[in-house]
C-alpha cells in the first residue's frame, strides 16, 4: 500500500474538524503529501426540508462568501511550512460532496473529524463521517477530538 499523496479534509469548522485538519497536516508533512480542505454549504431549508423560496441571489452570495472566508481563515490557521494546502467551498450535501471531491482531486485519503454523537442526536443528525467510511472507495481516517480535561 502506498502512502497518501493527496489528503482530502472535509470541514464544518468545528473543533473536531480542526483536530482532523491538524492531524492531516502533520501526516502530510511526514509523508510529503498535499492537503485539500473542502467545505460544503447549503441554503436555508424550510421545516419540511425544501429550500426556502425567499433565498435571494444576495443571500446565496452571502452564504458563499462567508463559507469562502471561513475556509481561508481555517487554511491560514493550520498552515505549516513545507505543506501545500488548497481549499474549496462547494454548494451541496457533504455526504455526496465528499465523495465527488475525492474523485475530482484524485485523493488517496480522506481524513475527517467525528463528533461522536450517540443516541437521539445521532438518529436526528446522522453521521457524515460514518456514512463516508461506509461508502468511500478510498481509505478514510476518522479523528475524534479529545475531550477537554
Amino acid at each position: 500500500m502506498a502512502l497518501p499523496r493527496k489528503i482530502l479534509v472535509p470541514t464544518d469548522f468545528s473543533e473536531d474538524a480542526a483536530v482532523a485538519l491538524d492531524y492531516a497536516v502533520e501526516l502530510a508533512a511526514a509523508v510529503g503529501a498535499t492537503v485539500h480542505v473542502a467545505h460544503f454549504y447549503a441554503f436555508p431549508l424550510s421545516p419540511f426540508g425544501a429550500p426556502l423560496g425567499f433565498a435571494s441571489a444576495e443571500v446565496a452570495k452571502g452564504i458563499e462568501t462567508e463559507s469562502t472566508n471561513a475556509l481561508s481563515a481555517t487554511v491560514q490557521k493550520h498552515a505549516r511550512p513545507g505543506v501545500e494546502i488548497t481549499s474549496s467551498a462547494r454548494l451541496g450535501d457533504p455526504r455526496s460532496g465528499i465523495q465527488e471531491a475525492a474523485l475530482d482531486l484524485d485523493a488517496d485519503l480522506i481524513c475527517m473529524g467525528t463528533h461522536g454523537r450517540r443516541g437521539l442526536s445521532h438518529i436526528l443528525m446522522g453521521s457524515i463521517a460514518e456514512y463516508t467510511v461506509r461508502v468511500s472507495k478510498i481509505p478514510t481516517l476518522t479523528v475524534r477530538a479529545r475531550p477537554s480535561a
